[in-house]
């Protein structure tokens, strides 16, 4: 893959069209952030709802997707009931990882754009009015962003991944407010 056909999808999703009589508009250029704040994610899918509160009992496994990854939790048999986890790409590249509710997991996976950051998370009152019932989050630890500069006014633009796939495209913008 050209290092223009990464970055043709980041320019495409900064163009900006700003009213202006002579059909000029403002191009933005963006540059990726592999340092920003998850502003949005999406639930691992472990597939169809159990009667148990739990994604797995202790020693059990269950596999899920999001973001075309395949995430296996098998729940730890540590006291503090977290999940060891396997999260296999894509192009079969596997990367392990521990979270607990205590202590969300950071990590990297190969995407179109390279190793991007993500945050997963457990969250173990996600029932009804914060009642028990555990879910694992998937969260961008990544945006890309630039500065719009119109006359002697500044602005930071930033523009989110909502599909969490590594790549900035028309269905991010379908996917939430990803500007």
């Amino acid at each position: 893959m050209s290092l223009r056909s990464m970055i043709a999808p980041l320019l495409l999703a900064a163009t900006l069209r700003l009213p202006a009589a002579d059909g000029d508009r403002t191009v933005v250029a963006l540059h990726l952030n592999r340092d920003a704040p998850a502003w949005s994610g999406k639930m691992i899918d472990f597939g169809p709802p159990q009667d148990s509160l739990v994604i797995a009992e202790p020693g059990k496994t269950r596999e899920g997707t999001v973001a075309g990854v395949l995430v296996r939790a098998t729940r730890s048999s540590d006291p503090a009931g977290g999940y060891v986890l396997q999260l296999t790409s894509g192009q079969g590249e596997a990367v392990p990882a521990v979270v607990t509710s205590a202590a969300p997991a950071r990590v990297e996976m190969r995407r179109p754009a390279g190793l991007l950051p993500y945050r997963i998370s457990l969250d173990t009152s996600a029932g009804p009015n914060g009642s028990p019932r555990e879910l694992i989050m998937w969260q961008a630890g990544y945006r890309a962003e630039g500065t719009l500069s119109i006359g002697s006014c500044r602005a930071l633009m930033a523009v989110w991944d909502m599909t969490l796939d590594g790549v900035f495209d028309r269905r991010d913008f379908r996917g939430g407010s990803a500007v």
